[in-house]
């Protein structure tokens, strides 16, 4: 009897083990159980979504500036515009070496890959990116989305002040990488220290329906294999997705020839304008957004940002977009 109720007891311990193990197995989105309730959690999910060829996006921009209090701005370039904005506030500006002027509150980059980063930080809570430079023409095809939001602005901080004290290529990875807003999972990413291309391909790889994508550029050839991978049927019976995605005419053609030989309906963007968004649309629920270009610069050399938003109600207006692109 004493043997029995041991071994009992040790069965017990081994499922209870099991259990707890089981619950902090991440989901397919990377968060489920404890580490679910262990994220941080605001109340709200405020958020605005321009697309610069339907709207004048400097004068969003320059607009959001002026009405701030204090102001840091991580942009590939910076003009005239801003910078009178930008005059007798609390700002900061850190921008490409190629800007002409000289103003005591911006630094001008050093670095031996690209300041790429297109950001601002309005007030420490309300955070500016996507795909815009301020000298981008009205043709051009870009995103903005601004979200409120004082642990994404805090990232974002972070971020700029290693930029704003000329830490370039390189810096501390992103502590907390992943929150919710309102229960919408958020990510934020910043290159090349938290390898925002593998990001991009573990978002890829665990799609069930589809992958849409925008880029300016496109030469990495391990997202471009991934995407022919999730394209296709697998052993395990995993069905292939449905992949599309439009590059501008002024990127390499090596990944477009690729992706075309592999059967993917891809396209060359051939409108006026540049296409110079750099977005992917997973299974019309997650979008991934910022200054990255899939390109091996972007995710090694150049300082640069990436933002994953788990929302289909985000998600179902750059799939507007990329239906007016695509078209």
């Amino acid at each position: 009897m004493r043997k029995l109720t041991a071994i009992m007891a040790i069965a017990t311990l081994l499922i209870t083990i099991i259990a707890a193990s089981l619950l902090l197995l991440p989901s397919k989105s990377g968060i489920t159980g404890m580490q679910a309730a262990e994220l941080p959690d605001e109340a709200a999910f405020e958020y605005k979504i321009l697309f610069c060829s339907e709207t004048d996006c400097l004068d969003e921009l320059a607009s959001m500036i002026n009405s701030s209090s204090r102001v840091d701005c991580a942009l590939y370039n910076f003009n005239d515009r801003l910078t009178d904005a930008a005059m007798g506030r609390e700002a900061r500006v850190v921008t490409s070496s190629s800007y002409k002027g000289e103003q005591q509150f911006i630094r001008k980059s050093n670095g031996s890959g690209l300041m790429h980063n297109k950001f601002c930080i309005f007030n420490g809570s309300t955070v500016l990116t996507g795909s815009f430079n301020p000298s981008s023409s009205g043709k051009d095809r870009n995103n903005i989305i601004v979200i409120r939001s004082k642990h994404l602005a805090a990232n974002y901080e972070g971020e700029f002040n290693e930029l704003w004290n000329c830490v370039y290529g390189k810096g501390e990875k992103t502590e907390s990488k992943k929150f919710k807003l309102n229960s919408t999972l958020i990510e934020s990413y910043f290159c090349p220290e938290d390898g925002c291309a593998d990001k991009v391909q573990a978002e890829i790889e665990s799609a069930g329906s589809s992958v849409y994508f925008m880029a300016y550029s496109f030469t990495h050839r391990g997202i471009a294999n991934s995407l022919i991978l999730r394209s296709i049927s697998d052993s395990s019976d995993k069905s292939g997705v449905d992949v599309r995605g439009v590059i501008d005419s002024s990127s390499d053609k090596e990944v477009y020839e690729l992706l075309k030989a592999q059967g993917l309906n891809i396209k060359i963007d051939d409108k006026k304008g540049v296409m110079h968004h750099k977005v992917f649309i997973i299974d019309g629920k997650t979008v991934i957004t910022g200054s990255f270009n899939p390109t091996y610069s972007a995710d090694e050399k150049n300082d640069e940002n990436l933002l994953v938003i788990h929302s289909e109600e985000v998600a179902a207006r750059y799939l507007e977009e990329f239906g007016r692109v695509a078209g």
